[in-house]
């Protein structure tokens, strides 16, 4: 059964494909699976066609983690989805989450002029 949860309307723009992955991770496995992440963003970065790759954690829930990545295309993030898939990355990390798996957004970066709204 997969955990993941995905939406196919992920787009590549200009500025390529960012991605919001969201994850709950239980209580008991937070430590191991900051650590985990951690070193798999060496990974992510060094993957090509990755620009970025940010682990951040919610300041008001610090088993809520987000992982903010930005890939040239989406064409790149599936290779390297597929990968991560491949290696049965997703199932190891399925096995620490609180909640029902990961959620993907693609997002698109909005410019906002000084003091626009």
């Amino acid at each position: 059964m997969s955990t993941v949860e995905r939406r196919d309307s992920i787009e590549s723009t200009a500025e390529g494909v960012w991605l919001l992955i969201d994850v709950k991770v239980k209580p008991d496995m937070i430590q191991a699976t900051r650590q985990r992440l951690h070193a798999a963003l060496i990974e992510i970065r060094a993957f090509d066609g990755c620009r970025s790759a940010t682990l951040l954690v919610n300041q008001d829930d610090v088993n809520n983690l987000l992982i903010v990545e930005r890939w040239v295309s989406r064409a790149h993030f599936e290779r390297y989805r597929a990968w991560r898939a491949d290696r049965g990355d997703h199932d190891r990390l399925a096995a620490t989450l609180d909640r029902a798996g990961v959620r993907y957004r693609g997002v698109t970066r909005l410019t906002v002029a000084a003091h626009g709204y």
